[in-house]
């Protein structure tokens, strides 16, 4: 009877469940028969939710890689199977154009999980070289701002020539 007060709190208002149910996997199932998505309009709307899924830069890949296998587990509740050759591609499918190189050299018939080693590999790459730059680029405005600094103070020293005078 417990677990089916909690189902039935985490239930939307406008859902009537029977809370007098002595069993919660009936309650389970019926939600379950209910609001699983099991037309054809609804499980074409999760591939097409799945297919269409973009990477964007901003976005750490862990993040882009979780959502991707979370789309897919919504598939598979739904008895839509998508086998790991064509998720591999789904995810390849994924990638802006930034990411072409990288996509290009995965080899035929590469299972979903080395697509996303590679690519969590190439992004912990990217984000070393980017620090790396950073850093370089930093050192090179400190070494500017030091120059310029010496040479500004150069010309508050040095004496005034003849040609200062003059004016």
């Amino acid at each position: 009877q417990k677990a089916v007060m909690q189902i039935v709190l985490c239930v939307e208002d406008g859902c009537t469940v029977d809370a007098n149910t002595e069993r919660a996997s009936y309650v389970w199932d019926y939600l379950i028969e209910r609001f699983q998505s099991t037309s054809m309009l609804g499980k074409t709307l999760l591939k097409q939710d799945l297919s269409n899924t973009r990477y964007e830069d901003t976005v750490p890949m862990t993040d882009h890689l979780a959502d991707l296998r979370s789309k897919r587990a919504r598939c598979a509740n739904a008895n839509i199977q998508v086998p790991d050759d064509e998720f591999a591609m789904i995810i390849v499918q994924s990638l802006p154009r930034s990411w072409d190189n990288v996509a290009g050299a995965i080899p035929e018939g590469a299972t979903a999980n080395d697509v996303c080693n590679r690519l969590l590999l190439k992004e912990k790459r990217r984000n070393a070289v980017g620090n790396a730059r950073a850093g370089r680029s930093d050192r090179a405005l400190l070494t500017l701002s030091r120059s310029s600094s010496r040479s500004n103070l150069r010309s508050l020293t040095r004496p005034a020539s003849p040609t200062d005078e003059a004016d």
